[in-house]
C-alpha cells in the first residue's frame, strides 16, 4: 500500500498553526506536526522540517533556506552578475547537501532550469565557476535522476569532452554521470549513444595518478552495467558491457589502473567491483587472466587480509568457474585467513547480482579440493540415477 505524502506548504501551514494558535515553540510546532502526520500515516522523507525564516528586509514570506538560495541565485543569474552567482551556488550546492528534503524541494520549486541557466552562462567564461554549476547540479539530481533533459544531457557530455585535461571538472562531470545514470535505463541509454563510454574511460587513463577521478569512474562505469529501472522491461546493460570492454578495452584499462593503485585498498575495491560487472562472457574472463589480473587479484588478496572490503570484491561470472586450471598455476598459493575463508564461501550470488547475470567468488587453489573436478561427475551420475530410480520404478 502506497503511502501518503503532503506537500511542503502543507507541513509549514500546521507549522505555522501550532506556533500561532497553539502558542508553541518553533521546536515543539515542528515535532507535535511531525507526530500529527505520521500518526496518520503520512511520509514525510521528502518534506523539509525546519520552519521557514523571514527574509532580512522583512518584506518577503517567510521561506526555506534552500528557497531563498535559489531565489537569489536567479536574481543574480538575470543580472549577470558572476561574483554573486557564484557565492549563491555554493550556498545553494550546501544547502542541498544537507539532506535528500532540501534536494527535493528545491527541485519541485525549478531547480534544474536555473542551474543550467548557471551552466551554461559559466561553460562560456569561467572553469572556477563551471565547477561550481556542475558541482550544484550533482548535488541536485542525487537521487533524482528525472531531472536531467535532452539538453542537459548533451551539455554534459560536451563539458566532459571540452575540459578533459582539468582534474576537478572530470570529476565532478562524472559524478554527475553517476547520479543521472542510477535507477535510469533512459538516461543511461542516451548518455552512452552521446559517446560518455570513451570518455570515462580515457578519464581512468588520462587521470590515473588521481585516486578520485578513478573511483568515480569506476562507479560510473558499473552504473552503466545496472538493470535497476523497474519502469523498464528490459535495460541494456549487457549490452553496455560489452562496449566497455570490446569497443574501449575496459578491462586492460581497469588492469592497468589496479597496478598503479596496487596501495590504495580503496580504489582496488572499485577497480575490481567493477572487473566484476565487466566479466560477463568466458572470453572476457580469459582476457582478464591474459592481461594478468587473476595475478593482480591473488596478489592483493594476500595483502589485503586485513581490510574488511576486500573480500567480497574478487567476483567473476558463472563462466570464470570454466577457467580453474588458470586459477590453479596461479603462484604463489594464498591462505587466507578462516574469516576471510567464511565470507568468501558464504557469498550468496543473487546478494552481488545488480543485473540479469549471476556471479561466483573466484575460487583461489586453497579453496578448491583436489578430488572435486574428478569426484563431481560421479556425484551427479550418481545423484540422477537414485533420483529417477523413484520415479521410474
Amino acid at each position: 500500500m502506497a503511502s501518503k505524502r503532503i506537500t511542503q506548504e502543507t507541513f509549514d501551514a500546521a507549522v505555522r498553526e501550532n506556533i500561532e494558535e497553539f502558542e508553541m515553540g518553533t521546536e515543539e510546532a515542528i515535532r507535535e506536526a511531525v507526530e500529527q502526520f505520521e500518526s496518520q500515516g503520512v511520509d514525510l522523507s521528502n518534506i523539509v522540517k525546519t520552519a521557514p525564516k523571514v527574509s532580512l528586509d522583512g518584506l518577503q514570506e517567510p521561506t526555506h533556506d534552500v528557497l531563498q538560495a535559489l531565489s537569489d541565485l536567479q536574481e543574480s543569474l538575470t543580472g549577470s552578475r558572476l561574483q554573486e552567482v557564484s557565492a549563491h551556488l555554493v550556498r545553494f550546492c550546501d544547502q542541498c547537501k544537507q539532506q535528500k528534503a532540501s534536494r527535493y524541494l528545491a527541485a519541485q520549486k525549478g531547480a534544474y532550469p536555473i542551474l543550467l541557466a548557471a551552466w551554461q552562462l559559466a561553460a562560456t567564461s569561467d572553469q572556477d565557476l563551471l565547477l561550481q554549476a556542475l558541482s550544484a547540479l550533482a548535488v541536485l539530481t542525487d537521487g533524482q535522476p528525472d531531472l536531467l533533459d535532452a539538453q542537459g544531457l548533451h551539455l554534459l557530455v560536451a563539458t566532459l569532452a571540452q575540459n578533459a585535461a582539468n582534474t576537478e571538472l572530470t570529476c565532478c562531470g562524472i559524478r554527475c554521470v553517476r547520479h543521472v545514470c542510477l535507477k535510469h535505463e533512459q538516461n543511461r541509454q542516451g548518455l552512452v549513444k552521446a559517446g560518455v563510454l570513451p570518455l570515462l574511460t580515457a578519464a581512468i587513463t588520462q587521470h590515473g595518478q588521481h585516486a578520485d577521478v578513478v573511483r568515480e569512474a569506476c562507479w560510473a562505469l558499473r552504473v552503466m552495467t545496472f538493470d535497476d529501472d523497474i519502469r523498464v522491461p528490459f535495460g541494456h546493460a549487457h549490452e553496455h558491457a560489452k562496449m566497455i570492454v570490446q569497443e574501449n578495452k575496459g578491462l586492460k584499462v581497469l588492469i592497468e589502473a589496479a597496478r598503479a593503485f596496487s596501495d590504495n585498498p580503496g580504489v582496488l575495491s572499485e577497480l575490481c567491483s567493477t572487473l566484476s560487472r565487466l566479466a560477463v562472457r568466458n572470453e572476457f574472463c580469459q582476457e582478464v587472466i591474459d592481461l594478468g589480473g587473476l595475478g593482480i587479484l591473488v596478489t592483493l588478496l594476500a595483502d589485503c587480509n586485513d581490510h574488511q572490503v576486500e573480500p567480497k570484491v574478487f567476483l567473476l561470472p558463472w563462466g570464470s568457474w570454466t577457467l580453474r586450471p588458470q586459477l590453479a598455476r596461479l603462484t604463489p598459493p594464498v591462505t587466507p585467513t578462516p574469516e576471510a575463508r567464511v565470507k568468501v564461501w558464504m557469498q550468496k550470488p543473487c546478494q552481488h547480482s545488480q543485473g540479469r547475470g549471476s556471479i561466483l567468488p573466484v575460487c583461489l587453489p586453497s579453496f578448491l579440493p583436489s578430488f572435486l573436478p574428478s569426484f563431481l561427475p560421479s556425484f551427479l551420475s550418481f545423484f540422477l540415477s537414485f533420483f529417477l530410480s523413484f520415479l521410474f520404478p
